[in-house]
């Protein structure tokens, strides 16, 4: 039997999807429309920062999705990586998250203002 019920592992899988779409669809916004929005950019650093940021959310949360899954066993048989890397990814996610959007909200606050 696995520790938590499955709608708890599923809500983490969502929680995850949820998340990585949110950066994924950022970084295709910032590519597509900062060039249309900002004819001469203070601060890119901001923008590349942002960017990173995203994509290294996007890949953590794949690799909390994969130790999700792998969680879904038995208590006995689950891999010993599973736990620490969903910990140390769930902790990335964030981190990475977090800097991307102050990153971008200070892009937009140097040049909006």
């Amino acid at each position: 039997m696995t520790k938590y019920p499955i709608e708890a592992y599923t809500t983490a899988f969502d929680y995850m999807k949820h998340i990585s779409s949110l950066c994924t669809a950022s970084i295709l916004l910032l590519v597509a429309f900062l060039e249309k929005l900002f004819t001469n950019p203070e601060w890119k650093f901001c923008v590349a920062l942002s960017l990173v940021s995203f994509l290294i959310c996007v890949v953590s949360c794949l690799v909390c999705q994969a130790a999700t899954i792998e969680m879904i066993d038995n208590e006995k048989t689950i891999a010993r990586w599973a736990k620490p890397t969903l910990y140390l990814g769930f902790a990335a996610v964030w981190t990475f998250f977090s800097i991307g959007l102050a990153s971008l909200t200070l892009f937009a606050i140097v040049n909006l203002y």
